[in-house]
């Protein structure tokens, strides 16, 4: 019997895969030398979190690193996964919308909260979740970063787009990117056509058909689908796009060359997201374990967190560096006042997520 992955069967995911395809002395106490001695850790990843002045810290006091694979969405990730990654990678960095299902197929490997202390910092709103968890309360992700992705765009060439709706605006035609992942290019769609926030991600098959025609009409307006950061942050620089669904750090980093870049989050909800790291479950020898765990520890320390709200921008998961931020850093990076959280249209995973996976290749086909 063909196993089903949240809609999708294992041929299907593997087909898109391929297609696709230290905080000092709270190390968890586990002794540098036995981390240093160890091979490098084989992290699978998002491409901006590779950078040198996140991982230096770490290298620095452990004289530990890394061999970097990069993902461009969560569905490349969970079907790297399911195509037999747990045995080339020792720790993934998946949204929470997938976490479940990673449980679910016995793909992680728990984790020994006692070797990460920093754990114990983990921002209250996550220390109340249930989808990093099994039913016997074994927790198998922690959260890395989270924020939201909403549009960047050029403040020299368009008005302040309030709504979703610019993105199917004529007078923008062939100046518009979104991002090539079904998920959230449709969720632009439902929130223009006026679907519901409370059915985003359980839209039944009319409702999905609106989504479609919106997408359908709207392709000879959009310049690309992306899947590189580095891609569209090229394209706004250089006004070859106007407006693109986006990722928060190519504004920022735009911004601080003088671009004229602007954010806006539209006035119907902007989604919001969490990356996790997970060591998997390829990760049988305890050394290589008690590595994995020293790095995640890492990434919830006040090095990690600091580095990731001035040079992201992002949240950290943890509130280890609250101390050393400054009011305007904690404000760009929602860090001020963490009931924002709760309006975020945050990621799930779509019920029958195969019909969303169908529409999206058949929008991008036409």
């Amino acid at each position: 019997m063909t196993r089903k992955f949240n809609g999708l069967d294992r041929r299907d995911f593997l087909k898109r895969g391929s297609a696709a395809a230290l905080a000092g002395g709270a190390m968890g106490g586990i002794p540098t030398q036995l981390l240093a001695a160890s091979s490098k850790l084989n992290w699978l990843t998002w491409e901006n979190y590779t950078q040198g002045y996140y991982m230096d810290p770490f290298r620095e006091k452990t004289g530990h690193d890394f061999n970097f694979g990069q993902i461009s969405n969560d569905d490349e990730l969970l079907a790297k996964m399911m195509a037999g990654g747990t045995r080339d990678w020792d720790i993934i960095t998946p949204g929470l919308n997938t976490i479940p299902i990673y449980i679910e197929n016995q793909l992680l490997s728990p984790l020994n909260l006692d070797n990460i202390p920093n754990a114990a910092r983990v921002l209250e709103p996550f220390k109340k979740v249930g989808w990093n968890k099994d039913a016997d309360g074994n927790v198998y992700a922690l959260p890395m970063a989270w924020g939201i992705n909403a549009v960047a765009y050029r403040t020299d060439k368009m008005e302040h787009p309030d709504s979703w709706s610019a993105f199917f605006d004529d007078r923008y035609e062939g100046k518009i990117a979104l991002w090539d992942y079904a998920v959230e290019s449709i969720v632009v769609a439902a929130l223009h056509v006026g679907i519901s926030p409370d059915r985003l991600w359980v839209m039944d098959d009319k409702e999905l058909a609106e989504c479609k025609k919106a997408l359908m009409a709207q392709k000879k307006l959009v310049r690309t689908y992306w899947s590189s950061l580095s891609d569209v942050t090229n394209l706004l620089a250089s006004g070859e796009i106007w407006m693109a669904y986006s990722w928060v750090p190519p504004v920022y980093q735009l911004q601080e060359q003088g671009m004229p870049i602007g954010l806006a989050i539209p006035k119907e909800g902007a989604v919001g997201w969490a990356d996790n790291n997970c060591v998997t479950a390829g990760v049988t020898d305890p050394e290589k374990m008690a590595a994995c765990e020293a790095f995640i520890n890492y990434i919830l320390s006040e090095d990690f967190i600091e580095t990731l709200a001035v040079k992201g921008p992002y949240a950290g998961g943890a509130d280890t560096a609250m101390d050393v931020l400054t009011d305007e850093q904690k404000q760009r990076v929602f860090l001020d006042d963490l009931s924002v959280m709760d309006t975020f249209l945050w990621r799930q995973q779509p019920t029958g997520y195969d019909r969303w996976v169908k529409i999206w290749d058949e929008v991008k086909a036409s």
